[in-house]
């Protein structure tokens, strides 16, 4: 640290600004991972044979925070994640799903997430972003918490849809759900809209003790 004399006094200069050193993600092992009805995914592994790092995808602001600590000391506060290690990150975790197919679909979703903040265009599901995705579960899970969706049959007639996987209730007799987005008519001259701009959804539900597939809707999307 160096000094200065201002008015005859001496005064210590200001110290220069820390930067921050990415975390290298190359050799990560995801070892747990949990996912929120609001869409916050919280996924731990391990950097290395003496580092660990957490990673936290905010399901309400829509970003992705970090934090590591060495083997027997205290974790470091949560900081936004840089470009570089999201990279690395979205490569290992990606080799990850490759070895284990039957992995939790939550570390698909984080690897959705990853992907998005580096600006990469979503592989599936007909263009609907993660953040869409994400925005569609939280949606799904407050219209079956209050338990007043009305159940039919059909769809509308003549409604070009864009489905959605959603998730599936973890026992036997459980049902899955899909979202069906309407983007335009169901004609070959018709433009199609964009999924993520859409306002509203139909909800669709198969399984359950009877086997039966059925739709609720529309749902808006706020």
């Amino acid at each position: 640290m160096t000094v200065g004399k201002i008015g005859g006094a001496t005064a210590a200069a200001a110290p220069a600004a820390s930067k921050t050193t990415a975390l290298n993600f190359a050799t990560y092992l995801p070892t747990k991972i949990a996912h929120s009805k609001d869409g916050t995914l919280k996924m731990e592994g391990e950097l290395n044979k003496s580092m660990s790092a957490n990673v936290r995808y905010d399901g309400a602001s829509g970003k992705l925070v970090v934090s590591s600590h060495m083997f027997m000391k205290p974790a470091e506060a949560e900081r936004p994640m840089l470009k570089a290690e999201i990279k690395s990150l979205a490569s290992s975790l990606e080799k990850y799903l490759k070895g284990n197919p039957k992995a939790d679909k939550a570390y698909t979703t984080m690897l959705g997430h990853l992907k998005d903040a580096l600006g990469a265009k979503p592989a599936s599901n007909n263009g609907v972003t993660q953040a869409t995705t994400d925005k569609l579960i939280k949606l799904t899970n407050q219209a079956l918490g209050k338990g007043n969706l009305k159940w039919n049959n059909s769809l509308p007639l003549g409604t070009r849809m864009v489905q959605v996987p959603l998730f599936g209730e973890k026992h036997p007799d459980g049902f899955k759900y899909t979202a069906f987005i309407p983007v335009g008519a169901l004609t070959p001259t018709a433009p199609q809209g964009d999924p993520n701009k859409a306002t509203s959804f139909y909800l669709c539900r198969t399984g359950g003790i009877a086997g039966l597939t059925q739709y609720a809707g529309p749902i808006t999307i706020k």
